[in-house]
């Protein structure tokens, strides 16, 4: 996949342990480790009203939730992810 000329390049420190975990859920999820970690960082700063939460919103709306309970549910699984 060609790089987007917009993207910077980042180095960070971790763990040997998160590195581990990141690269294991990055298989699972089918993502290359960088994919999975800006994935997870997008999740953490998502908002309500974002791209993200109005899809999960419909989802549970069309699995016979409240827009109330979907955004608490939602709430709480982003939450989980911080």
């Amino acid at each position: 996949m060609p790089r987007n000329p917009d993207d910077i390049s980042l180095q960070v420190r971790m763990t040997e342990e998160l590195r581990a975990k990141l690269a294991k859920a990055a298989q699972e999820n089918g993502r290359s480790m960088n994919a999975e970690i800006l994935r997870r960082l997008d999740w953490t700063l998502a908002k309500k009203g974002s791209r993200d939460w109005v899809l999960l919103r419909n989802l549970f709306l069309a699995l016979g939730n409240s827009t109330e309970i979907a955004d608490k549910i939602i709430a709480e699984i982003y939450g989980k992810l911080q």
